[in-house]
């Protein structure tokens, strides 16, 4: 900082060294005045002169020449306006004269008087100086101004003093880039929805109510900073309306998130009825129905979706009796040999019986090995049509297992299976059947079960057999039972026996 003397008031004033050579005004005598730039002129707090001239001993002071500039004439103006002479007369008040003051001891030589071409003319013609002796320091010129340049200075000091500058403008606040985000991304989502596809209502939805969820944590906060029991009013969604509507709780921000992710929500939801206007407006029309390929044409996994789709149960009944009897190696079909495979596994879970009953047959034919266990499950079911079609498909595998399971059934109480169960039985053969038919004569206590399991062993009982029948056959209470069992040893020493050579 500077500090100088107002030239017109003497009065102390401080200004930045930025500034020194530019105009001011004293906040004294409210005149302006240039702010010196000559460190000789600026002054100490206490108004000594910052910068003192240098003493010089005299026998060492340098010699001071006088030097004397050539004067030039003043250019006479092309056409001086006609003007009495007066020896009072005034410069015009739009010139600027330059004043410098004379060395000490030496008169102001005469100069020509000033041109009046214009308002910022200044004398063309120097004034001749003296060289400044050595130690002595001197101002700048002062320059002294016109009527407007000092309106214009006060004016500017006044506007700096009664209107301050305004505050630099300030950062987007993070709820309000949040809120304009969501905002944008709910109206895009809104017009895909109603112009483009319906199903982008339902993140518009979300959208909307995120936005409103915003709002409500927010106002609730609030509150509850002012006020814990204040908060616990504003958290009832009725009474949350009121406190949104208050310009105290960050100026209507909560308002805003709420009220934005409402209008989102209702035009995603009314999305699916203006879909039909919307793109009418645009110009869109619905494409034309295109008629579904006949079924009947399509090979049989395509006919077996459609029709389990379609729930067409008659059809799909048709189509399993015809996989029921279609070769899994060489038709046209084996191609799809494992889809095939995993749909009528499916479908021998189906609610309608008489299409898992059909699914079973066309199962066993394509994948034996899985539909075994299937086979083998049917025979506890509880409905007819099920165990007959696991007695008619068991017959197939011939181990003990599938022979145990259809003696099961035979005899059993409340079923009508036994001649089917027994004629399975009788299919499967060998020492499995054999097995299980003493098995099912051991648990039997009634007499026609006895005759059914002496029967199976007459048909299907080798050699080992006919000592054990011997012993039953003696051991019998039962006539019958007794009479059946030494038929059974004659029809099987009759069949197993070697014929001669």
């Amino acid at each position: 900082m500077i500090r100088y003397r107002c030239p017109h008031c003497a009065a102390l004033i401080v200004a930045h060294e930025r500034r020194a050579g530019q105009s001011s005004v004293c906040k004294a005598c409210v005149k302006p005045h240039p702010i010196p730039a000559d460190p000789s002129l600026w002054l100490t707090e206490s108004g000594e002169p910052l910068h003192p001239p240098a003493v010089v001993p005299e026998g060492l002071a340098p010699t001071a020449f006088d030097i004397q500039l050539p004067e030039l004439a003043a250019p006479e103006p092309a056409k001086p306006a006609p003007r009495a002479a007066s020896a009072h007369a005034q410069p015009d008040a739009g010139t600027v004269a330059t004043v410098t003051p004379p060395p000490r001891g030496r008169p102001l030589p005469a100069t020509a008087p000033a041109p009046r071409g214009g308002r910022f003319a200044q004398a063309s013609a120097p004034v001749p100086q003296r060289a400044r002796p050595a130690g002595r320091g001197y101002g700048e010129p002062v320059q002294l101004q016109t009527q407007a340049d000092i309106a214009v200075a006060l004016t500017a000091a006044l506007t700096s003093r009664m209107k301050p500058p305004p505050a630099p403008r300030r950062d987007l606040r993070p709820s309000t880039a949040a809120w304009m985000l969501l905002t944008g991304l709910g109206v895009a989502l809104v017009a895909l929805a109603a112009f483009s596809d319906p199903d982008y209502r339902w993140p518009a939805l979300a959208v909307g109510a995120v936005q409103i969820a915003c709002g409500y944590a927010w106002i609730v906060r609030l509150t509850h900073l002012r006020d814990p029991k204040r908060g616990l009013t504003c958290a009832v969604p009725p009474l949350t309306l009121y406190y949104l509507g208050q310009s105290k709780y960050a100026k209507f921000r909560p308002l805003r998130f709420v009220a934005t992710g409402a209008v989102i929500a209702g035009l995603a939801a009314a999305a699916p009825a203006l879909h039909a206007h919307t793109r009418a407006l645009v110009g869109k029309t619905a494409p034309p129905p295109v008629a579904p390929p006949d079924v009947a044409t399509q090979s049989k996994l395509a006919q077996l979706r459609v029709y389990r789709e379609r729930q067409a149960y008659d059809a799909l009944g048709g189509l399993l009796e015809v996989l029921a009897k279609t070769d899994p190696l060489l038709s046209e079909d084996a191609k799809d040999r494992p889809e095939l495979t995993a749909e009528l596994k499916g479908l021998c879970d189906h609610t309608d019986s008489r299409v898992k009953v059909l699914a079973m047959a066309a199962y066993a034919r394509w994948d034996p090995d899985g539909a075994r266990a299937v086979c083998l499950g049917a025979v506890r079911s509880p409905t007819e049509d099920e165990r007959k079609m696991a007695l008619h498909l068991l017959p197939q595998w011939k181990d003990a297992e599938c022979a145990r399971a259809v003696q099961s059934l035979i005899g059993r109480a409340g079923t009508v299976e036994t001649n089917k169960a027994k004629a399975a039985l009788e299919e499967i053969g060998g020492v499995p059947a054999e097995q299980a038919a003493i098995v099912l004569f051991n648990r039997a206590t009634d007499q026609a079960t006895k005759l059914t399991a002496l029967s199976v062993l007459e048909k299907v009982g080798g050699a080992g057999v006919l000592v054990w029948l011997q012993s039953r056959a003696q051991a019998a209470d039962d006539a019958a039972v007794r009479t059946r069992a030494l038929a059974a040893v004659e029809a099987i020493g009759a069949r197993v026996r070697v014929p001669a050579p």
